[in-house]
């Protein structure tokens, strides 16, 4: 019996591969797994799909407890996927209702990839069905938990006479809305003579779960030349980080025309083939309308890959506008995203941004019928070896 168990499992685990390296299926992750949620609190996980580029029909298939109200998507529970990239992202949204009980709270859901209803109409595709169980494990506390990371402290050239802006990237990594930190901001110039000493705010929040920016202003007045920065951020009084940048103020219209670049977003991480979204916002500094795009310069180390480039927009005095554009993931690994906006002729400052493109391309080989072949020869193989097992099991009682 124990051989026969283990015969069946040694089935299992070779067709999961084949479906996974010949057809390209797959899921990832396998799990959402948080701490420390509130209740009302709403947590928000991307799911990548592989599907090898194949026409699919994916059925999503909760289980029938009590956390099933829960659990939403973008996309419904069952739908077709049409795209021919071979990974496709849908977004789960979990609601912790304002009555659950403290504690853990766990569940799980199936996520099938089967052909799509047109595919097997066409005679497209393949026959084969993917299934994938994803663990759901969320812990519910009525304790406030702040907890972050500063990822970057960024500050750009400016043009003369012009605001200066201090950038801090945060991952708000707790249950609580996160405030703008104190921050204490001093500025030398190269014979280290003190020529601005500032407590710069922020107006912005960031939402648990989030990764953003604080955007701080300074309004130093400073002339043509190089300065060093020194900015002190505290929390509660207390110092929690401390940096030293370099900048240059520049002649009117030398460099920095008309506008600054404030923010530029993109993933952390993503998919080989996904669909990027790239955001900037750009401020028009000047008093009259001007127009301009979003040019986002993609490497590979010191390689440049591709240019992404948003459509043009007008932009009205002293506004803010927000360009996106989409970049295709072609190449895996850590690439670095240079973003600037071009308008009236002029570049604007550069914001940069890493990114890492997790590869799960699928295998190479041609979808064929070899891989039923394999199937089925494996299959005929093991049923084979079970029914000698059977018989010689007989015969010795025999």
């Amino acid at each position: 019996m124990k051989k026969r168990g283990l015969s069946i499992s040694i089935v299992v685990f070779l067709v999961l591969i084949l479906l996974t390296t010949v057809y390209g299926y797959g899921v990832s992750p396998v799990g959402i797994i948080e701490d420390n949620l509130l209740r009302g609190q709403v947590i928000e996980q991307k799911i990548h799909l592989s599907t090898g580029g194949n026409p699919v029909h994916v059925t999503i298939e909760l289980k029938d407890d009590y956390m099933k109200p829960w659990i939403e998507t973008n996309k419904g529970f069952s739908f077709d996927v049409t795209s021919s990239a071979p990974s496709f992202p849908v977004d789960f949204t979990i609601t912790i209702p304002e009555d659950a009980p403290l504690g853990m709270h766990q569940t799980d859901f199936r996520i099938i990839l089967s052909p799509s209803h047109k595919a097997q109409e066409e005679g497209m595709g393949t026959a084969v069905n993917y299934a994938s169980l994803i663990d759901v494990k969320l812990t519910v506390t009525d304790e406030e938990v702040k907890n972050y990371e500063i990822k970057e402290i960024t500050l750009n050239d400016i043009e003369e006479d012009n605001p200066l802006y201090v950038k801090v990237e945060v991952i708000n990594k707790g249950n609580v809305m996160l405030m703008p930190f104190e921050m204490s901001l001093t500025i030398l110039d190269m014979d280290g003579k003190e020529v601005f000493i500032g407590k710069p705010v922020s107006e912005d929040i960031i939402q648990s779960g989030e990764r953003e920016s604080f955007l701080y202003e300074a309004d130093a007045g400073l002339k043509v030349g190089n300065y060093k920065a020194i900015v002190k951020l505290f929390d509660d009084s207390k110092l929690i980080k401390g940096e030293e940048l370099f900048f240059n103020v520049l002649i009117q219209g030398d460099k920095v025309k008309k506008g600054t670049l404030l923010t530029f977003n993109a993933p952390d991480t993503a998919t080989l083939r996904e669909k990027v979204k790239l955001v900037a916002v750009f401020k028009n500094d000047w008093k009259t309308n001007i127009v301009g795009k979003s040019v986002v310069e993609v490497y590979s180390g010191t390689k440049l890959l591709e240019v992404v480039e948003s459509n043009p927009m007008d932009i009205d005095p002293e506004d803010t506008a927000q360009f996106i554009s989409y970049y295709d993931a072609d190449d895996s690994g850590l690439l670095t995203l240079k973003a600037h906006i071009y308008f009236e002729g002029k570049n604007s400052n550069i914001i940069e941004k890493s990114m890492n493109v997790i590869s799960m391309e699928p295998s190479k080989f041609p979808i064929t019928s070899i891989a039923f072949v394999m199937i089925i020869v494996i299959l005929i193989a093991v049923i084979a070896y079970l029914l000698g097992q059977r018989r010689a099991i007989d015969k010795k009682r025999k």
